[in-house]
C-alpha cells in the first residue's frame, strides 16, 4: 500500500529532493536513514512520533513490535530526501516496544538499528476494560479496533468527564481524547470519509441548555479536530449520511421532538415531527428520542421513542410515516407476544432487511436483550427470529445497541453496565469485555484500521 506521508524538505538538500512521482538518483553507498528519534505526542500519550533524515528517495516504512517478536508496519509511503516523520498507532499506553525505520529503494531493504521507546500511562481518569472471553478465530474479520465513549468519573449516566477510547482486542486502551467537563460524548463514530471519526460534544443532559446548539468535530487521530458543526437542541442521537449530511434528534422545547437534516450550506430541515406523529395517533407521549438510523435501500430512518417504548420508521423525503412497532395499540404485533420490547436502544435495519435493537427483556426487568424482527406487512407483525441475553442476568438499565457485523457477527453494549459482547448467529459468546464499575458506554463501533483515520 503506497501513501504519500509528510515529509519536510531540509532547505539545504532541496536541490536533492524529488517530488512524489518522478524518478529519484540512484541508491547512495552508505546508511540510506540517519538521525532517527521519537518522542511522544504532546497530547495523546499512546501514539509515537519518529522522525529521521531519508538519504534516498524511495519507498520507506516504520516497523514496530511490543507483542512478542512479531514486527508490526505502518503503511508504505514514497518519500522524498529530507527530514520524514511519521506517527505510530495501536500501541497501549504503558507499553515498551521496538522501532526502526525501513527504506526501499531499487528493490534494496535496509533498516536501521532498532530503538526502545515507552509510551505514557493510561490517563488517570480512562478505565481499562477486563477481557472476560476471547475466540480469535470466530471474530469479526474486519474488527480489529474498538471505538467507543465513556463517562469516567460518574457512575450510572450521570455527567462528568467523557473520554473518547480505542481499544484493541485484548481490552487494551490504545488512543482516548477527552471531552470538556459536563459535555456528553455519545455516538463517536468514523467519518464517511474515511480520514476521521466524529465526536459529538453536548451538555443537553447535563446543564439542560436546550437553547444552547450541540457540536460535532470531525476529529484525525493526531488530535486535530479539521472541523466543528452545530446541531441546534440535539439530544444525542445522530449519525452521518453517505453524502455527509448530517441527521440528528433535536429537542427544541415544549415537548417537541425533531429528526432534523444538516444541509451542505449550513442549513437545516426538518424531516418528521413527534408531535404531529403523536397528534396523528390521537394521543400525547414522549418525544425523547435515543436512536436515528438510516437505510439506503429505500431512503428511510428509524427512529426511537424510548420512553414510549416505540419505533417509527419513516420516509426521507416526504417525512411520511410508514410503520409503526412497539408497545401502542396503533403499533405492530408482536410474533410470539412475549417478543416484544421495551426502553429500546440502537435500532437499526440490517442489509438482510431484518429490525434488530438492543432492549429490555420486559416491562418489569431491566435485563438487555437482542432483538431481531423480520417484518410481514400483510400481518402487520414483527416476528421475532434471533434473540441473545435473555436470561444471563446482564442489566442495560438505560442505554445500550445492538449492531450486525458484516460478517454475521451481533455486537452488543449494555449502556450503563458498561460491557460491550460479539456474538455468533448461533448465540456463542466469542468476545467480551467489561468494566469494573458502573459507568455509561456511548455508541461502541468496530474499525478495521487506524492509519487512515489519520487523515491526508
Amino acid at each position: 500500500m503506497h501513501l504519500l506521508l509528510r515529509c519536510i524538505p531540509a532547505l539545504l538538500l532541496l536541490a536533492a529532493c524529488h517530488p512524489h512521482g518522478e524518478t529519484g538518483p540512484a541508491p547512495l553507498d552508505g546508511p540510506w536513514v540517519s538521525q532517527v528519534e521519537w518522542e511522544l505526542h504532546e497530547e495523546i500519550g499512546s501514539v509515537v512520533r519518529v522522525s529521521w533524515l531519508q538519504e534516498v528517495y524511495g519507498d520507506s516504512r516504520v516497523e514496530y513490535r511490543f507483542d512478542g517478536d512479531r514486527w508490526l508496519s505502518t503503511p508504505t509511503a514514497l518519500r522524498e530526501v529530507g527530514p520524514c516523520e511519521q506517527l505510530l498507532l495501536g500501541i497501549p499506553y504503558d507499553t515498551k516496544l521496538q522501532l526502526r525505520v525501513v527504506v526501499d529503494a531499487d528493490a534494496v531493504v535496509q533498516r536501521s538499528q532498532a530503538l526502545a521507546a515507552h509510551t505514557d500511562p493510561v490517563p488517570t481518569q480512562v478505565l481499562q476494560p477486563d477481557l472476560l472471553t476471547s475466540d480469535p478465530a470466530r471474530w469479526e474479520p474486519t474488527g480489529s479496533w474498538l471505538l467507543g465513549s465513556m463517562n469516567t468519573t460518574m457512575p450510572g449516566w450521570q455527567t462528568g468527564v467523557f473520554w473518547t477510547f480505542i481499544l484493541d482486542r485484548r481490552g487494551r486502551v490504545v488512543w482516548a481524547k477527552e471531552t470538556p467537563d459536563q459535555h456528553f460524548t455519545m455516538q463517536v463514530r468514523p467519518a464517511q470519509d474515511g480520514a476521521s471519526i466524529l465526536v459529538d460534544e453536548t451538555t443537553f443532559w447535563s446543564l439542560w441548555d436546550f437553547d444552547k446548539p450541540s457540536m460535532l468535530h470531525r476529529v484525525r487521530l493526531d488530535g486535530t479536530v479539521v472541523e466543528s458543526r452545530e446541531l441546534p437542541d440535539a439530544n444525542h442521537p445522530w449519525m452521518e449520511l453517505p453524502d455527509g449530511r448530517i441527521a440528528w434528534w433535536g429537542m427544541p422545547g415544549e415537548g417537541e421532538g425533531q429528526l432534523r437534516v444538516l444541509e451542505d450550506d449550513g442549513s437545516w430541515r426538518v424531516v418528521w415531527s413527534c408531535l404531529d406523529f403523536f397528534a396523528d395517533l390521537g394521543t400525547e407521549g414522549s418525544c425523547l428520542g435515543n436512536t436515528v438510523s438510516w437505510r439506503e435501500a429505500d431512503d428511510s430512518f428509524l427512529v426511537s421513542l424510548a420512553l414510549e417504548d416505540l419505533v417509527v420508521h419513516l420516509d426521507h423525503v416526504t417525512g411520511e410515516t410508514l410503520r409503526v412497532f412497539g408497545q401502542h395499540e396503533q403499533a405492530w404485533s408482536f410474533d410470539p407476544p412475549e417478543s416484544g420490547f421495551w426502553l429500546q436502544h440502537g435500532v437499526g435495519f440490517t442489509d438482510a432487511g431484518t429490525l434488530l435493537l438492543s432492549s429490555h427483556v420486559s416491562d418489569h426487568s431491566d435485563e438487555g436483550v437482542v432483538r431481531e424482527y423480520t417484518l410481514d406487512d400483510d400481518a402487520r407483525s414483527l416476528r421475532q427470529v434471533w434473540s441473545y441475553g435473555e436470561g444471563l442476568g446482564v442489566m442495560a438499565g438505560l442505554g445500550g445497541e445492538a449492531q450486525r457485523l458484516p460478517g454475521g457477527n451481533t455486537l452488543h453494549n449494555y449502556g450503563t453496565t458498561p460491557r460491550v459482547k460479539e456474538i455468533t448467529p448461533s448465540g456463542e459468546l466469542v468476545w467480551d469485555i467489561a468494566w469494573p464499575t458502573e459507568r455509561l458506554i456511548g455508541h461502541t463501533t468496530w474499525v478495521e484500521d487506524l492509519y487512515p483515520l489519520l487523515g491526508d
